[in-house]
């Protein structure tokens, strides 16, 4: 976007393989990279900001942003895919759009929408769909989703405060924060509602503070799922669901679900009315997962079925899974990875109480090790710190364990690269670093080699007199 060549017109542009405005002819498939903020002030096409995607189209966001004017006159959402259409949207802020009256704030997908390393925060619709409305293939990934909202009085149902499915939906790496859903009568899924036929997959994700409110109405205040509403296919492995909220007359769960579900390595901390609410007979199959701190019975349901593997809660409410959850952390923080989680306390009775490891690395991205934890994280104490094939450090406390290094190191990673360090002091916390010097990064699969400082002046001579600092 540079030379006079704007989004509206690159899009055009790209859809139709022709120049359009200051904008070159695309060409098959098409990449747009920002290089502003863009802000839309009118309706483009299809009740979009922008032009409905028809081609397959790459936006590089570069960090930009694309949102709808404050100042506005129309509400619109900032745009929509067809059935033909591909768009992948990278390292981009989505908000301000407004689907009043409608689905889809920001995008309504009939095609193929990927959302990788973006934000889509803001967006308002007043039926379905804060930020998405998916009727095709939805992927998202390493990406956060915030802030959005559906809210009527008016209407049979609001569903899905930032995403309602209707297609195929599959989710890794990514945060759905303080999203929510609202009405008088009925309200379905604060982060996300799946319909009837149709799929969703999460995983290593958090759903935290999401919100499904329904207040007094004809129907008495029914919300169902304070982060989760599933009529569908619901798969959950690697996840949190932490701290959302259902308000109403009848309330069911951060997790409802009317047609089972599939949840592995799951933790469930701090949610209000149940964690899990089942209203059918098909089992939830829940595998190494923790249901603990919730304002009412962990499980609920009139026809609540599960299939217990390996799991722990902190009642006994939820049939064949045992009451005998301890040193569990309820604050939900940054541990280490892309997403937060809840830890495990030293002498949890989680720890490796799994029995089997049916994946291999935690929410996190942190090594499953020896029988494996019950829920999303992994406890792994420190990382081993070895000096000329020695180990120096190696402290398995949930606190923290920390190293002051020699003079002159050298840490030389797994792919032989290395980074001289000067008496840094080195603060590791479940397994992950949260302090370091600068440039120092640790791994503990396989673990860190610290070199030396007689093999510095070998590194740099092999350098030719270069390293890393």
């Amino acid at each position: 976007m540079t030379g006079g060549c704007a989004l509206v017109e690159a899009i055009r542009a790209a859809n139709a393989d022709k120049e359009d405005g200051g904008c070159p002819m695309g060409d098959g498939a098409d990449t747009i990279v920002l290089t502003d903020d863009v802000v839309l002030n009118a309706v483009e096409q299809d009740g979009g900001g922008l032009p409905t995607v028809t081609s397959e189209i790459t936006i590089e966001g570069m960090g930009y942003s694309i949102s709808r004017s404050a100042g506005a006159l129309a509400d619109f959402r900032i745009g929509s895919v067809t059935s033909m259409g591909k768009l992948t949207l990278r390292n981009t802020t989505v908000s301000g759009g407004r689907a009043d009256p409608g689905s889809a704030g920001a995008f309504y997908n009939s095609g193929e929408l990927r959302i990788e390393g973006s934000t889509l925060s803001d967006n308002y619709a007043t039926v379905a769909g804060g930020a998405i409305s998916n009727l095709g293939t939805l992927v998202i990934s390493y990406s956060t989703l915030a802030s959005n909202s559906v809210a009527s009085s008016t209407g049979f149902l609001t569903a899905g405060g930032a995403i309602y499915n209707r297609g195929d939906l599959a989710v890794d790496h990514t945060t759905f924060s303080y999203n929510e859903v609202y009405h008088d009568d009925a309200a379905f899924g604060g982060a996300l509602a799946n319909l009837t036929g149709y799929s969703v997959v999460i995983v290593d994700s958090t759903l935290r503070d999401n919100r499904a409110l329904a207040q007094l109405g004809v129907s008495g205040g029914v919300a169902y799922g304070g982060a989760i509403a599933n009529f569908g296919s619901l798969t959950l492995t690697n996840a949190t669901v932490s701290d959302n909220r259902v308000s109403g007359m009848d309330v069911y769960g951060a997790l409802f679900t009317s047609s089972g579900g599939t949840l592995t390595n799951v933790t469930f901390s701090g949610n209000n009315g149940n964690a899990l609410y089942s209203s059918t007979a098909t089992p939830v199959v829940v595998t190494s997962t923790i249901l603990a701190d919730t304002a009412g019975p962990n499980c609920a349901g009139a026809s609540l079925v599960i299939d217990d593997l390996n799991s722990v809660a902190d009642d006994a409410s939820c049939g064949s899974i045992p009451n005998g959850l301890t040193y569990f952390d309820p604050t939900l923080q940054d541990n280490g990875g892309p997403t937060e989680t809840h830890a495990l306390l030293a002498g949890s009775s989680a720890i490796d109480a799994a029995g089997f490891c049916p994946v291999e690395r935690d929410q996190r991205g942190a090594p499953r090790v020896g029988a494996c934890d019950i829920g999303a994280f992994e406890y792994l104490g420190c990382p081993e710190l070895v000096l000329a094939d020695q180990v120096i450090a190696s402290v398995e406390t949930h606190e923290e364990c920390s190293l002051t290094l020699g003079p002159e190191l050298v840490i030389a990673a797994p792919d032989g690269d290395a980074t001289v360090v000067y008496g840094q002091r080195v603060t590791v916390m479940n397994g992950f670093v949260v302090e370091s010097g600068a440039h120092l990064a640790i791994e503990r699969d396989p673990p860190l080699m610290l070199v030396d400082p007689v093999m510095v002046e070998a590194e740099r001579a092999r350098r030719g007199g270069r390293l890393r600092e």
